[in-house]
Formats: structure tokens, sequence, C-alpha cells
């Protein structure tokens, strides 16, 4: 016999009732959604901010929050005797999921008749209806015979050169694949002649041959096992090797181009029925949205995370969570800045418990630690470690450069954006990359470099502010008068409340290059106005 406190049908008519049935129904709809949001989230709490934008989207964000308030607070009445089951604090809102038994009935439909009369709640419920499970459930096991191929890695080393110098090579190789994949997918790495794949299999093969002294070529290619399809492949010839090949920039972007086409493929064989409840592949399209840098694609990303460690926890899904409220920082999405940091802070407290060798978790903590708490030498400990697990993650060199260009060494920023560059060309951080490197051009007084990245970010992403707020730096300090007053016309438009006045004197405003002394012009930006 259920133990539960109360009793919620999400399905059909929405309806609370007490254990001797009595009805406990909120009257307003809002009410009534806030509790279904709260059900269908995987621990039963959302956080304060995205619960009013959910509910009251149209509003600013005190009169949100101040809503938000009321509505906990008639939920409370509503509940009478077992309104405890109902909790908040200054982050978040939740409801004890052990005091609920939610009653389900397929045959109807979710929330039916439901008019809350708000779009981001409709479009929260569109999508509900559509592919997302109605009620939390605990983490499932993925089925064995699931859509995300199980990855073969055959070595093949070459025969000529040195002896064993290219099976050595090849191995090492392997090695840099096996870390590369297993960080960011949901993979079994598996060797010809071991144990047979327990479902469908893609197949990498490794080849590498010794020539001309230290000369090298390096070929990768991605097979279907079972159809023998080609999916993908790849070679680069190198003059020589230089340094170990575990850092040798050319292999590593050979590799890391590997894995973004294996999650580009992912995405593209996948029926969407099954890209739904893999875990990887909700990460990767995550990871698109989130470098979208539109408001709502930053909250679609979120949830996406969210779904992929509801199917297979992980450190990293809390990480890339954690990531979006540092980009709602910088975008100035959610203005509640000490909201953004504590449920940054907890959920990668969490995902670094969980792995704490992951190079993005790593690099993730390393730029929380430098933009939200301000500790660069920490964020510096953090970001060499995601360096050294895996020296071809992009971001990793991102978090680098940023923390030397915070402890204004600006060579060393501008070698490792460079780097981070290199890495990310494809893939969706190549502009997040490029806008820090254009950062780093200013530090070293590459001002015509920074304001070439920035053009080239500020086409690929025509909604960032970021870019936008130094070109139009750049542009009046070159006198470039009609550039810099289209910038500050576009700022005003993407980001309510704008002014030149701001831009240039308020130092809590995200433009902290313009303070130092890098060859910016405030005199200049000050004539604007």
């Amino acid at each position: 016999m259920s133990t539960a406190r109360l009793r919620v049908f999400l399905d059909g008519r929405f309806r609370v009732e007490s254990r001797d049935g009595a009805d406990l129904t909120p009257r307003g709809a809002k009410d009534c959604g806030l509790i279904a949001l709260l059900l269908t989230s995987q621990h039963g709490e959302r956080s304060r901010t995205w619960l009013q934008s959910k509910l009251w989207s149209d509003r600013g964000p005190e009169q949100a929050a101040g809503s938000l308030r009321q509505s906990v607070t008639k939920v409370r009445k509503a509940f009478g005797d077992v309104q405890e089951v109902l909790y908040s604090n200054r982050q978040c809102v939740g409801i004890d999921l052990d005091a609920v038994e939610v009653v389900r009935a397929p045959e109807a439909e979710f929330l039916e008749g439901i008019d809350v009369r708000d779009q981001e709640f409709e479009a929260w419920l569109t999508a509900q209806r559509m592919h997302a499970p109605a009620v939390s459930l605990p983490p499932q096991p993925m089925p064995a015979q699931g859509a995300v191929p199980r990855c073969v890695v055959l070595r093949a080393g070459g025969q000529t050169g040195r002896p064993g110098a290219a099976g050595w090579m090849s191995q090492i190789v392997f090695d840099m694949i096996a870390r590369a994949l297993a960080e960011t997918f949901d993979v079994t790495i598996l060797q010809p002649g071991g144990a047979p794949s327990p479902g469908p299999a893609w197949r990498i093969d490794i080849d590498c041959a010794m020539h001309a002294g230290d000369g090298f070529v390096v070929r990768l290619a991605m097979m279907d096992d079972v159809t023998g399809r080609h999916l993908w492949s790849a070679h680069r010839a190198f003059s020589k090797l230089g340094a170990q090949i575990i850092e040798h920039e050319g292999v590593i972007a050979l590799v890391q181009e590997l894995c973004q086409s294996y999650g580009e493929t992912l995405l593209a064989e996948l029926p969407e029925a099954e890209l739904l409840a893999r875990p990887d592949a909700l990460c990767c399209l995550g990871v698109q949205r989130l470098f979208s840098m539109e408001a709502r694609e930053i909250d679609a990303a979120d949830t996406l995370f969210a779904q992929a460690h509801a199917l297979r926890p992980r450190g990293l899904y809390l990480a890339w969570r954690a990531h979006v409220r540092e980009i709602q920082l910088v975008e100035r999405v959610n203005a509640d800045v000490g909201a953004l940091k504590d449920e940054s802070e907890m959920l990668l407290r969490r995902a670094f418990e969980m792995e704490p060798n992951n190079s993005m978790v790593l690099a993730l903590l390393a730029i929380n630690r430098l933009h939200f708490v301000g500790d660069v030498q920490v964020a510096l400990q953090y970001a060499r470690r995601a360096v050294h697990a895996n020296y071809g993650n992009a971001m990793a060199w991102w978090a680098l450069s940023a923390g030397h260009l915070k402890l204004d060494d600006p060579a060393k920023s501008y070698g490792c954006a460079r780097m981070a560059v290199s890495l990310a060309l494809g893939t969706p951080l190549e502009f997040w990359t490029q806008s820090q490197l254009s950062g780093a051009a200013m530090a070293v007084r590459k001002l015509s470099e920074a304001q070439s990245l920035l053009q080239n970010v500020s086409f690929a992403r025509p909604d960032f502010r970021p870019p936008l707020r130094y070109l139009l730096a750049l542009h009046a300090t070159n006198e470039e008068w009609a550039d810099a007053r289209a910038a500050a016309e576009r700022l005003k438009v993407l980001e309510p409340g704008f002014s030149i006045d701001q831009l240039a004197n308020d130092r809590d405003y995200p433009v902290s290059l313009l303070h130092r002394p890098y060859g910016l012009k405030r005199d200049r930006i000050l004539a604007l106005l």
C-alpha cells in the first residue's frame, strides 16, 4: 500500500488529492503548471529562474520572481496539512517525490485542457506531449541492442621505416581515440579478437606509416562493421614527428576530426525515437543548441543535458548544464546572477565527484572558477589538468588561454587560444574559440587580427553579444564611426538598456579588456555619446 501523502493526476484533467481522496487542486492554472513542472524534473526540483522563464516569460525578472513566490504560497495553502511536501529556498523550488504518487493514464492526454497562457510553457508542454516522459523516472538501463553503435577500434601499423615505429604510433593513436570517445560518448571500446560486440558496431581503422626519415602518415577510417559501409575517413602526412605524438598538433586535430564526425554521423544515422533514448546523442544536440547563442535554444540545451543525465548519470552532462549558466551570465539572458552562480556551483561539484578525470568536466570547472569565483590560480590548475587529461580538448585550451589572460600573460594566452581554434575547426565550438583568440590578439596588440576574428564570429552568430561589444570598441578606436554606431544599434536591439556610457564606464559590464592597456580607446568610444 502506498505511503504517499498526495496523489497527482498528470494525464487527463489535472487533479491533486489527499490520501483520503479530498480535492487539494490549486485553483490557478499557473499554480497547477508549477506542480507539473516540478513533477517532471529528475529530482523534483527546478531553479527559480527556470520556473519563472516557463510561467512568466513575459514579465521582468523582479515581477516574475514575485509571481513565483505568490504561486508557491498558493500551492502550499491548497495542500493544507501536507504543505511541507512543497519546499523552496533562494535557488530552487522542489516537491518531495517520495511523498507524491503520480497516477498515470496512458490513454489520456498529458495535462489535458490546462491553460497557462504563457508561450514558453506551451512550448514545454508541446515537447512533453511529443517526446518526453510525463513523470520523472529513475534512470533506466540502456538496451543491449540500442541504436548507438559500439565502437571497435582496429589497429593496423605499417611495415615501412624503422622496425616497429609505425605499430607503436598506431597504438598511441589508438589510446588517444579511445580516451577522446569515452570522454564524450556512450561507447564500449573493443579490440579485434576480443569479446564479440554486444550490438551493431562501427569499426575505426588506424594506419600509420613512416617515410623519408622522420616523416609519417596517419590515416583514420570509420566503417559500419555490419554493412561494411564507409562512414568517414581522412589522412594527414607530416614531415617530422618532432614532439611526442600525443602533443603533435596535426595528429590531435585528426583525432578530434574523427570524434566530431562520429557525433555528426550518430545524429544523422539514428531515427528520432532512438536518438531521444541515447544520452550521448542528446548531449551532442545540447552542445549544438547551446552554442547557437539564442536564449530559447540555450534553455533547450539545458533540458537536453538534463534528459541525457536522467538516462545515464554522468558528470559530463552536469558540467554542460553548469556551462549553460556561464553562457546565460555572459549573454545576460538571466538577471539573477546569484542564482546562476549557486546552480553552477552545485552542478559542477556533483560533476567533479562523478568524473574527476574527464577533461571536459575539468575545463568547464576551470571556466567556472575563473568567471564565477574569480580564483585565477585555481582555474589555471584545473585547466592544466584538463589539457593533460586530453591534449585535444579545445575547451581545455580555451580555459587555459582565459586564465593566462586574467593573469596578464598575453603571449601565453595567445598561444593557447590559437591551439583551441585549431582543434575546434568545424565544430560548434569554432566561433567560441575564435572569440577567445580575438581577446588574446587584442592583448598582444594585434588589433587588426582581433577585428577580423570578431567579424567572422559576428557573421556566424549575429545575435552573440560579446563580439559586438568589442567590435564597437575597435571601430571607435579606428574612428570607423558608421560601423561603431551600427554595432551600438544592434546591441540596443539585443540587449535592452544597453548604452555607450555603460560600455565605456561600467567596470562590471563584460568588456574587461577595454579597461586594460591593450590599445582600445575609451575616449573615442565616449565620442559616440
